[in-house]
């Protein structure tokens, strides 16, 4: 019985989210046969559709997402909060998993009074040596994200790799609300952060980079470092005011278009 003449012998959406075991055969036909294998993957091909203006029907087909960090019970991680920790930081914020789904977190950056400059608040994996996804192979470091503060200019995303000092030794990268497309399934934005954006040399003060990977390869994430991702991290840093953030999740993204422009719009150099 074919699946397109009997609904009842179809996979359903519940069995596809249940797998738990993948085969091949050479079955029924006599002959010397081969096959190399390089893996099996799930796709999501949706039907071309004419070019629009507007971001919100952006067709994001031709890229692949891995989840790294969700909050379904499917990638969980316990979650840890730092707010202004030393020189008289003043900065707050808090979080909470709802029942949705997704972390909503709120706060408040401000300056930090014995240096005049705005403090940080960062919330991240509570594990220092966590174990992730391997990211190899990926081009983009992608979140689904909602926010009441679009226009906040102090949102970072870090990932520590291959490092004993996680808190300083970190990736790190901005991001922006305005630079986001609109995921239709979920509803949430998707902001994809090229890991050529990445750097593991900035300041402590600012989170800004004092070397870019665009000018010295030896700050960039390697494909071994994108392997062994230990720690993920959100930031509200460097920038004064009020913030509010519902993350669904943080993913490894390969886009495999050949304008990747009409995939997902780049965060701003």
């Amino acid at each position: 019985v074919k699946c397109s003449d009997d609904a009842s012998v179809c996979p359903t959406e519940k069995s596809k989210k249940k797998i738990q075991q993948l085969g091949l055969w050479a079955e029924g036909a006599a002959g010397v046969f081969n096959l190399d294998l390089l893996g099996f993957y799930f796709e999501t091909i949706e039907e071309s559709e004419p070019a629009v203006a507007s971001n919100a029907n952006v067709n994001v087909a031709d890229s692949d997402l891995l989840a790294l960090w969700t909050f379904d019970g499917e990638n969980d991680h316990d979650i840890k909060l730092t707010n202004d920790p030393v020189m008289g930081g003043q900065s707050n914020s808090n979080y909470t998993v709802t029942d949705d789904n997704f972390v909503e977190w709120n706060g408040d950056c401000k300056i930090v009074p014995s240096l005049s400059a705005p403090g940080f608040c960062n919330l991240e994996s509570k594990k220092n040596f966590d174990k992730f996804p391997d990211a190899s192979g990926a081009t983009h470091l992608s979140m689904l994200l909602k926010s009441s503060t679009p226009d906040y200019k102090g949102f970072k995303v870090s990932f520590a790799a291959n490092t004993l000092n996680p808190q300083f030794k970190s990736f790190k990268a901005d991001f922006f609300l305005n630079d986001g497309v609109l995921d239709e399934d979920t509803g949430f934005t998707k902001v994809s952060v090229p890991f050529e954006e990445f750097s593991n040399n900035w300041s402590s003060y600012t989170g800004e980079p004092i070397v870019k990977c665009s000018d010295d390869a030896s700050v960039c994430p390697t494909e071994k470092d994108k392997q062994k991702i230990q720690q993920l991290g959100l930031w509200a840093e460097g920038v004064e005011g009020e913030f509010n953030l519902e993350i669904l999740g943080i993913y490894a993204e390969t886009v495999t278009s050949t304008d990747a422009a009409e995939v997902v719009k780049e965060v701003s150099p």
